[in-house]
């Protein structure tokens, strides 16, 4: 079963363009809400003060490690694109 490569492509393209979208929502909601705890954490005493402030350490690690793990894995995307652009333009043959 053929596939023709430029719709292929299309649809990577689409893919890749969402979770592009994906990773800016995510940093835009998580910017809100490291700006709300700070804030909050400037009055927020005590020991549950304390578990929190630890969670979220770790919380904001996590995220941060899978922003940068997703980038890593769009970058490879957008390179294999690239790889099959050029294989559609070569007639599919070795480039």
């Amino acid at each position: 079963m053929a596939t023709d490569p430029r719709l292929l492509l299309a649809e990577l393209d689409e893919y890749a363009s969402t979770l592009e979208r994906h990773f800016v929502e995510l940093r835009d909601r998580h910017t809100v809400l490291r700006d709300t705890w700070l804030a909050t954490s400037e009055v927020y005493r005590g020991t549950g003060a304390e578990v929190f402030a630890d969670a979220f350490a770790r919380a904001d690690a996590r995220f941060f490690d899978y922003l940068d793990r997703g980038h890593r894995i769009l970058v490879i995307l957008r390179e294999k694109m690239e790889q099959l652009r050029l294989f559609d333009d070569s007639g599919g043959r070795s480039f």
